[in-house]
This record gives structure tokens, C-alpha cells and sequence, in this order.
């Protein structure tokens, strides 16, 4: 409220009236009109009119006395930085495919431990889950972060650093010494659930398949909108992806890009040793962390 008003300061040709417990401030100039009326005895806003040339607003404010407010927090809620208001949920086509999206967005959200092998025709890597730590290894590029250490080796040009860092940002220090952030780790250095934006709002969801057997078995969801079908195999035995096939289209509905991500996953749930997160410069300098912009962030 503070902010809100604090754009009406500057004018000097307000007028007051009182009448009983209300009090109203007025201005008006050139066509335009502002009143806010207050009301009780703190005095709280019950109404705003704004009237400008081309349009009018014209908001109204009740209080009342609530009940008390008590919350049982359960033992098990995980601690979150921000909440999201997430846009409306895709259309599915049956409760089968909600199901099965539901049960794969949970999976993700609970991903905290665990090795990912990650192969695609953009380049194949491992990727290692362990709380606040984590790790990525690629053809070229290797970086791992021991919860407040990040250590990157650059695998083209030789160079290696290492130096304090903020997790939130690790993607910024990876992308300036040459090296990238998998999709699933950049989700959850955002506190965001892997892949939950493959459901915009405004996509149709549906089952067309099953693919696999036994310990491998996989629901085929395919997720279309105008420009974009993506097919996703969810394992059944974890609810994670066991390879993604997407495709972009244009309007008369050619494909222009297709790309494939197959994934393997071992030791879920199991925490892996700190040794994994130092890497060693071997022979070469230690160079410190490149220099990013950090304004206001803390770790």
C-alpha cells in the first residue's frame, strides 16, 4: 500500500472532507480525478476512484474480524526460497494421461539424490545429485559443487577454476568459463520441478502408447501445441523419463528441428561421497571463478 501511494505525493492540490468517520482526498485536473476515501479508526483505504480520459478504475475495500489462523506444517515439507502461481494446467484428454503426469511432476519433485546418464544428439553426460551438491561431467566440460566450492575444468582450452559460489547462479559461472547447465539441474538450482514446463497451458496431453517391458515398461504421453510435440516415455516403476522425442513444426505443420534424450538412472535416493564433488586441476593453474554480476543474492 505504501508503494501504491506513494505515486500520488508529488501532487500539492489535494482537498480534504470529513463526514462522520470518512475521509476523503481529492484531486482533479486537466479531465482527470483521483478520490480516496478512509474509514474507521486507524484509518484503513475502503475506496479508490481514478478517473483518467480514456478510462476509469474504481476499487472497493471491506475489512472484518477473521478467525484465528493456526497451520500444521508437516514434518516431512520441504523449505522453498518463493512460491509460483502456476497458469492453468493443459487440456488432457483422459484421466489416464493426467494420472500418469501427475505421478511423473511428483517423481521430479522429489529427485534429490542420484545419478543421471543423459544421451542425446547434442552431446551426452552424467549428472550426480546429492542434497545442496552436485555435478555434471561432459565431453569437454566438467564442473562440481561441494554446497559452497564450485571447481570447473575446461577440457578445450585447459583451464581450470575453483572458488566460492552462490548456488543459485552456478549456471552463470559454468556458461562464462565455457561449459553448460543440464535442463535438470537448472531447474533445481531454480527450486523448480524438472520438466514441468513441457505443460504449458494451452497444450493437449494424451496417452498414444506403451513402449518397453517388465522393469522398463514405459506410458508413451505425447504433448502437442501449435509449434511443438514432444513424446514422452515415462518409466512406470519410478515415474521418470526414460527418453524424450521432441519436435518443432511450423504453421502448414513441417518439422524443422527433432531432438531425442534417452536417460538412465542409478543410485536414486542414495547420497554419493564428497570425494565426487572436488575435482582436481592436476598439472595446471588454479585460476579463480570468472566474474559475474551478483547483486543482492545470497546463497
Amino acid at each position: 500500500m505504501e508503494n501504491f501511494l506513494s505515486g500520488f505525493r508529488g501532487f500539492r492540490d489535494w482537498h480534504v472532507t470529513r463526514e462522520g468517520n470518512v475521509v476523503s482526498l481529492g484531486r482533479s485536473a486537466k479531465g482527470t480525478a483521483t478520490i480516496f476515501r478512509f474509514a474507521g479508526a486507524k484509518p484503513l483505504l475502503h475506496e479508490v476512484w481514478i478517473k483518467l480520459k480514456d478510462s476509469e478504475l474504481h476499487w472497493s475495500y471491506s475489512f472484518g474480524s477473521g478467525a484465528s489462523v493456526s497451520s500444521r506444517i508437516p514434518t516431512d515439507a520441504r523449505t522453498v526460497s518463493a512460491f509460483t502461481v502456476r497458469g492453468a494446467p493443459p487440456k488432457f484428454a483422459t484421466p489416464e494421461a493426467e494420472k500418469i503426469v501427475q505421478k511423473m511432476i511428483k517423481a521430479y519433485g522429489a529427485l534429490q539424490n542420484g545419478m543421471i546418464a543423459v544421451e542425446s544428439d547434442e552431446g551426452n553426460s552424467k549428472l550426480i545429485l546429492s542434497g545442496r551438491r552436485l555435478r555434471q561431467d561432459g565431453a569437454h566440460f566438467t564442473w562440481a559443487y561441494d554446497g559452497s566450492v564450485l571447481s570447473m575444468r575446461n577440457g578445450r582450452s585447459g583451464a581450470f577454476y575453483r572458488g566460492k559460489a552462490i548456488r543459485v547462479i552456478l549456471s552463470e559461472y559454468v556458461a562464462k568459463a565455457g561449459g553448460d547447465v543440464d535442463p535438470i539441474i537448472r531447474s533445481v538450482l531454480a527450486h523448480r520441478v524438472p520438466y514441468f514446463e513441457l505443460f504449458p497451458t494451452g497444450a493437449s496431453v494424451r496417452v498414444v502408447g506403451e513402449a518397453g517391458g517388465g522393469e522398463h515398461r514405459s506410458h508413451i504421453v505425447e504433448v502437442a501445441t501449435p509449434v511443438l510435440k514432444v513424446s514422452l516415455f515415462v518409466r512406470e516403476d519410478n515415474h521418470l523419463l526414460d527418453s524424450t522425442d521432441s519436435e518443432t513444426v511450423d504453421r502448414p505443420g513441417r518439422v524443422q528441428t527433432r531432438h531425442e534424450h534417452h536417460f538412465t538412472y542409478t543410485h536414486l535416493g542414495s547420497t554419493t561421497p564428497l570425494s565426487e564433488f572436488h575435482l582436481s586441476p592436476g598439472i595446471v593453474k588454479t585460476l579463480p571463478l570468472p566474474s559475474i554480476k551478483t547483486v543482492g543474492l545470497k546463497g
